[in-house]
């Protein structure tokens, strides 16, 4: 039997069929499943339907806080200016502030479980939700979300964090120095923490946290026209693996073993391709005029390169 070897060259990239600007946030019912009413300090404690490792320890339920954040261990007990690299507090948060969903035009915050990409999530909704004044008044609104989606296809424990934001009007409540416009004074932060200090790594906050007038829609760093490790505007995505977030992971990159496996004329060939790095999804291609030999194929979405050779060569 005749033989050839199968060399490939790829070019990964990671894409999104999404559209880009003003869809972030995504609508699906299982996360408008429950309330938590018109509420300003306020939290429930909820199963988040599967198992998650967040840095270390593990954990099933979460606590949904009607001021922008999910914690862990304990409820949030009102809400003061801090940075994530400061907290104590086990803590998801895609934006910390102090919101009042009892204002005039306010929606409830809403969440539940339903599944992202075919993988189990878990999802908060913050849409069009006001901040706190002293008095009630037809606020400013926000539009935003936190997701857990499972991971353990890549390993017990894993998930994605995604924060996704549509509109964001305002940054801060009034007892914060917003006033009633909800502007200036101390605002808000986005990110995530173990809370076990700055010495720990094990924080992360999203630039623009705490700096009046980054976060907004007309502001410095806009939440909705920046995206992190996403080609959609105004989603950030973290990957949590083995218990660690590495917020800016290097580039995608093959590691399968180059050649790959030899493959014979007129006998069926499957080779996966293994990738580290960057954020998935990827996307397969064949680097400049690269070609396969006739009869295989390689899968652009799955990265298997499949099929059976017809002819002897290289490619």
């Amino acid at each position: 039997m005749k033989r050839l070897v199968v060399c490939l060259l790829a070019v990964l990239v990671l894409v999104s069929i999404e559209p880009a600007f003003g869809a972030a946030i995504r609508d699906l019912p299982g996360f408008k499943a429950k309330s938590l009413g018109p509420q300003d300090e306020y939290a429930e404690f909820d199963a988040i339907g599967f198992p998650i490792n967040f840095f270390g320890r593990s954990y099933t339920q979460v606590w949904v806080n009607n001021n922008g954040a999910l914690t862990l261990a304990e409820r949030l007990f009102g809400w003061q200016p801090q940075l994530m690299r400061g907290t104590a507090r086990e803590i998801i948060a895609p934006f910390l502030a102090d919101v009042d969903t009892r204002q005039d035009g306010s929606q409830p915050v809403r969440y539940g479980r339903d599944t992202v990409n075919g993988r189990n999530a878990f999802g908060v909704n913050y849409v069009k939700v006001a901040f706190y004044a002293r008095t009630s008044i037809a606020s400013a609104l926000n539009s935003f979300q936190v997701i857990l989606i499972d991971r353990t296809d890549t390993g017990p424990g894993n998930f994605d964090i995604e924060f996704n934001y549509d509109q964001i009007k305002w940054e801060s409540g009034q007892e914060n120095g917003g006033g009633l416009i909800g502007q200036g004074g101390a605002t808000a932060v986005a990110g995530y923490s173990a809370g076990q200090g700055v010495d720990s790594g094990k924080y992360y906050d999203l630039e623009g946290s705490l700096v009046p007038g980054s976060f907004l829609d007309t502001g410095r760093r806009p939440l909705i026209r920046n995206s992190l490790n996403s080609a959609v505007l105004g989603r950030y995505l973290f990957a949590s693996r083995n218990g660690a977030i590495n917020p800016t992971p290097g580039p995608p990159a093959i590691t399968t073993a180059s050649p790959l496996p030899a493959a014979g004329v007129g006998a069926a060939y499957t080779q996966a391709l293994v990738v580290s790095g960057g954020v998935p999804p990827y996307a397969f291609s064949l680097s400049g005029g690269s070609v396969l030999p006739a009869g295989l194929t390689l899968n652009p979405v799955t990265g298997v390169i499949s099929g059976t050779p017809t002819t002897a060569g290289t490619g």
